[in-house]
Order: C-alpha cells, then sequence, then structure tokens
C-alpha cells in the first residue's frame, strides 16, 4: 500500500511539473536595440526644430494682427503635420503611428516654450498692462486719509479734497494712464494726471481734486503700453 502511495505521488509531481509553464527571456538583441533607439531619436530631432518653426509662424501671425486666439489654434494642431514630416526621416512601417505621440508632445512643448518667449519683450509684446491697488485719499488738513469701502463703493466727504491712485504695471513699459470721471448725471469732471512720485512709488498715477459735490461718481482707469495694448477699470465712488 505504501509502495502504491509514493508511486502515485511521484507520478502526480511530474505530471504538475510537466504541465507548468517554463518562462525564459528572449536574447537581447543589440543591434535591433541601436537601431530603434537610432531611430526614435531622428524622429525627436525633427520634433523639436519643428516646434521652433510653428513658434515662429505663430510669432509672426501675432505681430500681423491675427488673433492670439488662431495663433494658439495652429501652436496646438501643428502636429498633425508631422504625420507628413516623419516619412522623409524613416520608414513608416519602422515607426508605427501610435509612436508619434512622443514627438508631438516634444514639438508642443518646444512650441509653447519658443512661443512666450517671442510673445514678450524684446520680441514682441501681447499683454496688455495691469492696472491694481485702487486708493483714495482725504486731506483733513494735516495728513492723507485713506477712505473706507461700503458695498464695493468709496465713500468721500462733500468739498473735501481727495487723491486717486493707481499701480499700472506692464512687462515692457506704461505710455499712457488717462482718468475720466462723470457723476450720475452726466457731468464729466476735467482731470489732469500725475504721475509724479516720491522715490519707492514708481509705476503709480493719481488724480487730485480739491473737492467734488454730494453724488455718485465713476471713474473709468484706461492704461495704455508702448505697443499700444489697452486696459480698462471702472469704479464707482460716492460724495456725500
Amino acid at each position: 500500500m505504501g509502495l502504491f502511495v509514493r508511486i502515485y505521488t511521484e507520478f502526480v509531481a511530474k505530471k504538475k511539473k510537466k504541465e507548468e509553464p517554463v518562462f525564459e527571456f528572449s536574447e537581447f538583441n543589440k543591434e535591433e536595440y541601436i537601431k530603434n533607439d537610432f531611430r526614435d531619436s531622428k524622429v525627436a530631432f525633427v520634433a523639436i526644430p519643428f516646434g521652433i518653426l510653428i513658434a515662429v509662424i505663430t510669432h509672426y501671425m501675432l505681430s500681423s494682427g491675427i488673433s492670439t486666439r488662431i495663433a494658439m489654434m495652429v501652436g496646438f494642431t501643428s502636429p498633425i503635420l508631422l504625420i507628413k514630416i516623419v516619412p522623409f526621416v524613416v520608414k513608416m512601417d519602422e515607426f508605427p503611428i501610435k509612436k508619434m505621440f512622443a514627438p508631438a508632445i516634444t514639438s508642443i512643448f518646444t512650441w509653447l516654450g519658443a512661443f512666450i518667449l517671442l510673445s514678450n519683450p524684446p520680441f514682441l509684446d501681447i499683454a496688455s498692462p495691469v492696472i491694481e491697488e485702487f486708493e483714495i485719499y482725504e486731506y483733513d488738513g494735516n495728513t492723507w486719509n485713506e477712505m473706507n469701502k461700503e458695498n464695493d463703493e468709496y465713500l468721500v466727504p462733500e468739498n473735501s479734497e481727495f487723491t486717486i491712485t493707481v499701480l499700472v504695471l506692464d512687462n515692457d513699459e506704461v505710455e499712457d494712464v488717462q482718468f475720466t470721471i462723470h457723476s450720475d448725471n452726466g457731468e464729466f469732471i476735467p482731470v489732469e494726471m500725475d504721475d509724479e512720485f516720491p522715490n519707492g512709488y514708481e509705476n503709480r498715477w493719481q488724480y487730485q481734486h480739491d473737492g467734488l459735490n454730494a453724488g455718485e461718481y465713476t471713474i473709468k482707469i484706461t492704461a495704455t503700453d508702448a505697443e499700444d495694448n489697452v486696459e480698462e477699470i471702472t469704479k464707482k465712488f460716492t460724495v456725500s
């Protein structure tokens, strides 16, 4: 009985061992690896100058007055053209279409980096000025006090001397800042700008008035840079 059990156990073990698949590593083909790596590198090196070329094209599109949206669409869809260019570099039967994802991403990031560089001074300026830190100060005879804001409106005492200041920034140079003020009845208030501030307060512009009659007023601030990019903001204040 013991002999039968031993023979049966050995038979089952041999059968199980025979049925188990044996995994074998394929032999490493060094020449094939080098060939494929060289092929992929050639495609990658084509994608980089291609991205730079598209950046130059979109740069001239912007400088000729074409909208930024169209230029961006051209840039992001340009990798489609790589499908037509790659066959001049490698044989497409050796470079499956699914491998086009990597060079497409390379060309997009190359284009985007070069496009951002070319869209800023000294090459081009497409960014509008930034207007911020809108503030109103009242002069009480001794000092200037910043006015409080209620419900997003500033309150200024009637016939009190006050100053409106803003900070205007640009990636190149602010050419001009204009204030336009009108009352709720449509009357326009003459405005003379003053951008002369002491050291440490550069890029600030101000308008000073000896006092206004009671009423609601709207002020529009328009900033223009050297490339005629324009930014506007509108604020309201109440004199009471």
